[in-house]
């Protein structure tokens, strides 16, 4: 019997819930930084 000893890589795939995550990581640095916010948004 064969096998394989790891699941095959997949690419990465964009679904909503990583995406939300990506614009509350954005949201937050700017709440951080207020300073640099107008520099973060371009």
């Amino acid at each position: 019997m064969r096998f394989r000893r790891w699941p095959r890589p997949i690419a990465y795939r964009d679904t909503p819930r990583k995406r939300a995550a990506f614009l509350r990581q954005q949201r937050l640095e700017r709440e951080a930084l207020p300073l640099f916010s107008e520099r973060e948004a371009a």
